[in-house]
């Protein structure tokens, strides 16, 4: 007895007629015939009573259909399972560094689009351990901050940081800032360990000759929502911070709480890196590939 012999026989039960179940079954009449005949040997038992005015189940055939059905369904949510399993197994499961769901907006759809991905949002660093300790077969992530040999990236793009000042502040008057106006300015940033590539790369752009004194750099008092805490920091007229330009309006309302956004002399630009454990994949390859990149130079550091 086979599922296909059931699944004949079960259509044949509901239409009571060999060819109409052999229509909605897409094969022959005569073969649904052969196939009924052979599930009738292989159970020992009539189970179809036909003739030329109508077709209808013996009693064995009635006690068969219930149990026919079940199997079938069983038959199917089984499939369903092994599909769904490997499906899972399949995904690309990438780490999303917080606020690049602003910047990336084409490619996380692109992704989501043409590939089986889970995107997690997390902190730099934790995107960047995910894929050295693989808990992630790559990370989208800001500047990165681990300088590990296992670890490889490609720059997709970059963005400009600006710079969030009080309405108030005398170098909001400016339409565009000299950094070398910040040097006794307090800077409003983030805990370094959340992501300390991009706290490097704003620390040296914004004080290169390093903090003037001991608490210039302010760390936001809300741990949770580290940029909503540099903007409260801002509005409140106690420092000033950097933002990806794209980001900054998505933490807070900016015109609302007295903040403007003035672009950086010199200017900054914030590299978005794919970052993944060598060597690269074949499920890294396709990320580049709907990415953007070459997948054909990955094999080399960027």
């Amino acid at each position: 007895m086979e599922l296909r012999q059931l699944k004949y026989f079960v259509a044949v039960a509901e239409e009571l007629h060999y060819g109409r179940a052999a229509t909605r079954l897409r094969i022959s009449t005569p073969t649904l015939s052969q196939q009924m005949a052979a599930l009738e040997r292989a159970l020992r038992t009539r189970l179809i009573d036909r003739n030329s005015h109508r077709v209808s189940l013996t009693a064995a055939g009635e006690a068969l259909l219930d149990q026919a059905r079940l199997v079938l369904v069983a038959a199917e949510r089984a499939r369903d399972a092994v599909e769904a399993a490997g499906r899972i197994s399949e995904a690309i499961d990438v780490r999303v560094t917080t606020g690049l769901e602003h910047v990336l907006v084409d490619e996380l759809a692109a992704l989501d689009r043409d590939l089986d991905v889970n995107l997690m949002s997390t902190n730099g660093q934790d995107a960047e351990q995910a894929v050295l300790q693989g808990r992630a077969v790559a990370a989208l992530t800001w500047a990165r901050a681990l300088d590990a040999p296992q670890l490889q990236a490609r720059v997709l793009r970059t963005a400009e940081v600006m710079l969030a000042l009080p309405m108030r502040h005398e170098l909001a008057a400016l339409d565009r800032v000299p950094v070398s106006a910040l040097a006794d300015v307090p800077i409003a940033l983030f805990p370094r360990h959340l992501a300390s590539g991009v706290w490097d790369l704003f620390v040296a752009h914004l004080l290169p000759h390093g903090p003037q004194w001991r608490d210039q750099i302010l760390y936001e008092p809300t741990r949770l929502a580290p940029m909503t805490g540099m903007l409260m920091a801002v509005s409140q007229g106690r420092g000033v911070a950097p933002f990806v330009a794209a980001v900054a309006p998505h933490a807070a309302p900016l015109s609302a709480d007295g903040i403007v956004l003035r672009p950086m002399d010199p200017e900054l630009h914030m590299p978005v890196e794919l970052v993944w454990r060598a060597p690269a994949s074949a499920q890294v390859r396709r990320l580049l590939s709907v990415l953007g990149s070459d997948p054909g130079s990955v094999a080399g550091q960027p």
